[in-house]
């Protein structure tokens, strides 16, 4: 009877049950429950995402972004049903959110964060898919992806279009982390480690993602909780996973291959002999562990003390992984526990290089201060932490709270006393040099007067050191002296002004209200009135409109009383000098334009330069436009800046500067398809190189969901005429050009819009259209380009509509006899009435590389058979031949008898 009872209480205590996490359990003073954190290890990534609800209303799902360049920033999702797993990720001024098979990408650049796109694959992610970011880098090569589970698959998302990037077949699971090159992916015990390979071609970052290995670690059979433990993999490619249940972790890492286990025991997942183990919350795994260089946290939700149940914690460690042979391996930071019981703090966690943040219950202040939520590490982290990288040097390890080595404790004392000697040294030269700039500069400067003038201003200023008025600062760089400032974002500087005079004091920034077209410039408060010895801060808001360089002034003005009085007024000047970063926003000023290549009714192209570099201006002519075709000027600078293809034209920037609008681009030295293909030296070898080249710049707006609506060869630019190139023509003018993905299902396009020759039968009759008019339009295209003139020329086409009718009525054009059986294959195939039956350009791409690479081969073939004929010698037998061949060749040849 001993021995059952002992048996009973042994399986009780190995094998505690599992029971669910409830939060009704918790603090009623505790409103909100924290279910996720998102901050990434990667530098650009710097914001502290708490994603939050209120347990008694779980109907709005909350997200707060701290510590950003611009204010901080609070957004709400309405949602009908319990939070489902909300998985966030951001980068600079940009937030995805993956919830209930939703993906945003939302802008934090207004106060209240907007949802920016919608991913066209929303509804079919994963209910509860993870969501992480991988920053690869190796070898020059760096791309970043967004990895989650799509229709049960690993696949990795395009941060700028949320549609897929790599697919694969792999099986997805609860958890999914990412180094700068390896994915692990954990399905209840199954773990596996997959490894992102990366290669680059001059434009573009191609990339998949290959199985590695099986992760196996000992112990998991008789692991309780083992299924739902999280794993977490760093930047360096170290593995960690966690066994809440045996209270440790297990490490793998890239030097053993992942094969060799390091084991960091007395973790505090649960407290000693306890006897249950939590499961996750509602089917949304455990967000539990995080790193940050060498610095791992681990959150311990199923945690209890003597008197607090499952209050939870946290425990830090530094991994000293970098330093071979250094014992201990794993070294205990810091240890923190909850307040409350049932609080399940650290249900999930994540660490910045100065904090940890702890979810669970708690409550969430309006402020962006989260004293509960968020702990100090500076403590700890002063030795080892710099910039982005937490860790310990070569040859250093981290104990006791630092990275030292024995060498460095030996050498203290003596580098204390050296550094206190330079020390004293440096404060007495810095006293005497005060001492001389005071004696020499400063007094007898005050002595001249300090009357000047300013190119453009009819009135003298005054030198500040005279002006009524003290300043902080008269020169104005908004904190982007030694870095370039951004663009069309508001930057702020902070002044303090002062009344250094014994009489009150009326004075006014910028009175003229001058603003430039570079930039705008506002002063909070404009008009100050200050009496004797008081001071006023002044807050300057700066916004940068276009990529450009300013000098410039801010005129002052500063009179005695209560209002400015002309001629009794004084002028300061503050200088302004800042320089932006490179932005697709340009300043007209600094083109240089060289002559005309093109005119049209809207505008006229011009082939200049820009900051040295050749390209071409395509600038409106000087009237006032309708607000319709502003916006399809928008619309076509918006769409060049996303399409970045070696086939089409490079976008360089635009002008939205009043009476300036402008785009420009590449310049294509060689005109257009139409311009080249009467030309001498165009043949049927290049024309199907750059119907190959528009095959494959069509792929790749097709595949980006945007039809063209206006292929023709006046759109089509050639930059080469050589065969050998790899690219000869390019796609420009996306004026008209439609984002598929802008619409929803039932939105059908209707609108004849593009050049009636190229339209598609579809498109003449008022049908609904899609990608395939793009197809017609080649087909047109390339019977064009072969005939060497635009088609329907032949008198039976007298009217424009004459064409309309004919290819409505499903007729077309006859093949001269000099078409290829190949190209009038293809063109059939193109310009088939049925919009289904044409072929996708993916297609037309294969068909058009394989005719062009069988008449290359057979050019090089004749090539190398008239050169070879060329060089066949003639060699005469006998002296008699050699006379009869003299005429012929008009030489006399003698015959060599040697």
């Amino acid at each position: 009877m001993k021995n059952i009872v002992f048996i009973i209480l042994y399986i009780l205590i190995c094998y505690g049950k599992l029971i669910q996490v409830n939060l009704e359990k918790g603090n009623e003073t505790l409103d909100s429950y924290i279910a996720y954190i998102g901050y990434n290890e990667i530098s650009e990534q710097r914001h502290n995402l708490p994603v939050y609800w209120n347990r008694r209303n779980p109907t709005e799902l909350h997200w707060d972004s701290t510590l950003s360049t611009v204010q901080n920033r609070t957004a709400t999702l309405r949602i009908k049903t319990v939070p489902k797993r909300p998985q966030i990720v951001d980068i600079r001024e940009t937030i995805w959110l993956l919830h209930d098979q939703e993906l945003y990408l939302y802008s934090l650049v207004s106060e209240t964060p907007t949802i920016y796109l919608n991913s066209t694959y929303s509804g079919q992610f994963d209910e509860y898919a993870p969501l992480v970011f991988q920053h690869f880098e190796k070898d020059n090569i760096q791309t970043d992806t967004l990895i989650t589970c799509l229709n049960g698959k690993l696949v990795g998302i395009k941060v700028e279009t949320l549609t897929p990037k790599i697919t694969t077949e792999y099986d997805c699971g609860e958890y999914i982390s990412a180094g700068s090159q390896m994915v692990v992916v954990k399905k209840g015990q199954n773990i596996k480690l997959y490894q992102f390979d990366a290669s680059q071609d001059e434009y573009y970052i191609w990339g998949t993602i290959n199985y590695y290995k099986d992760i196996l670690i000992n112990g998991i059979d008789t692991s309780e909780t083992f299924q739902y433990d999280a794993v977490r993999i760093n930047r360096y490619n170290i593995l960690y996973c966690i066994l809440s249940d045996k209270n440790k972790i297990v490490s793998f890492d890239p030097n053993s291959k992942y094969s060799k286990e390091e084991i960091l025991s007395n973790v505090p997942f649960y407290s000693d002999n306890v006897t249950e183990y939590i499961q996750p919350l509602s089917q949304q795994p455990f967000d539990n562990i995080g790193s940050y260089g060498q610095i791992i946290v681990v959150g311990t939700p199923g945690y209890s003390t003597n008197n607090k149940i499952h209050c939870g914690g946290a425990y830090v460690f530094f991994d000293n992984y970098f330093d071979y042979g250094y014992e201990p391996r794993f070294v205990e930071v810091m240890k923190i526990s909850g307040s409350y019981e049932y609080q399940y703090f650290g249900y999930s966690v994540c660490s910045s290089k100065n904090s940890i943040w702890l979810g669970g219950l708690n409550n969430i202040p309006t402020n962006f201060n989260y004293p509960t939520i968020s702990i100090s590490m500076r403590n700890y982290n002063k030795e080892y932490c710099s910039e982005s990288n937490c860790q310990c040097r070569s040859n250093m390890s981290f104990s006791n709270g630092k990275c030292n080595s024995e060498e460095t404790k030996n050498n203290n004392n003596k580098i204390t006393i050296i550094l206190i000697v330079i020390l004293i040294v440096l404060i007495i030269f810095i006293i005497l040099i005060l001492i001389i700039v005071i004696l020499v500069i400063v007094i007898p400067k005050r002595k001249k007067s300090t009357k000047f003038r300013i190119k453009n201003f009819n009135h003298d200023f005054t030198s500040f050191e005279n002006f009524p008025i003290s300043f902080s600062d008269t020169h104005l760089d908004f904190g982007f002296s030694d870095k370039p400032a951004p663009v069309r974002e508001e930057i702020i500087q902070q002044i303090t002004v002062a009344n250094k005079t014994k009489k009150k004091q009326y004075f006014v920034f910028n009175p003229n209200e001058i603003q430039s077209y570079k930039y705008t410039i506002s002063f909070e408060p404009k008009y100050i009135k200050l009496q004797p010895g008081f001071g006023q801060s002044v807050i300057i808001k700066f916004e940068l409109l276009c990529t450009t360089k300013v000098n410039d002034i801010i005129d002052v003005v500063s009179c005695e009383g209560d209002e400015i009085i002309v001629g009794k007024e004084l002028h300061a000047a503050l200088t302004i000098e800042c320089e932006s970063c490179n932005s697709i926003h340009l300043d007209y000023q600094e083109f240089e334009k060289e002559r005309v290549i093109g005119e049209g009714s809207f505008g006229i192209v011009y082939v200049g330069k820009y900051r040295g570099t050749q390209v071409a201006i395509k600038e409106t002519k000087n009237f006032s436009w309708p607000e319709d075709i502003i916006e399809a000027f928008q619309k076509e600078v918006l769409m060049m800046d996303k399409m970045r293809c070696p086939y089409i034209i490079n976008f360089v920037g635009a002008v939205d500067t009043l009476d300036h609008y402008s785009i420009i681009t590449e310049y294509a030295q060689f005109g257009s398809l139409k311009d080249v293909y009467q030309k001498n030296e165009f043949n049927d070898l290049l024309a199907y190189k750059m119907l190959n080249d528009v095959a494959k710049g069509m792929t790749f707006l097709h595949s980006s969901s945007i039809i063209h609506r206006d292929l023709k060869p006046d759109n089509i630019l050639v930059i080469s005429m050589s065969k050998d190139e790899t690219v000869n023509a390019k796609l420009s003018d996306f004026g008209t050009t439609r984002n598929v993905s802008s619409s929803s299902a039932s939105d059908s396009m209707t609108k004849g819009i593009g050049t009636p020759l190229y339209m598609a039968p579809e498109i003449l009759l008022n049908r609904p259209y899609s990608f395939p008019i793009d197809v017609y339009a080649f087909a047109i295209v390339s019977y064009e380009v072969f005939l060497r003139k635009i088609p329907y020329g032949n008198g039976c086409f007298v009217h424009s509509w004459d064409v309309s009718d004919f290819v409505s009525q499903g007729h077309r054009l006859d093949f001269p006899k000099s078409f290829s059986p190949g190209i009038c294959e293809l063109i059939k195939k193109c310009w088939a009435h049925d919009p289904k039956q044409r072929p996708v350009f993916s297609e037309i791409d294969r068909i058009t590389s394989k005719l062009f690479k069988e008449l290359y081969t057979s050019y090089e073939e004749e090539k190398a058979l008239r050169k070879t004929n060329s060089s066949i010698q003639i060699k005469p037998q006998t002296q008699q031949q050699c006379n009869k061949l003299s005429p012929q060749l008009g030489v006399e040849i003698e015959m060599n008898n040697e």
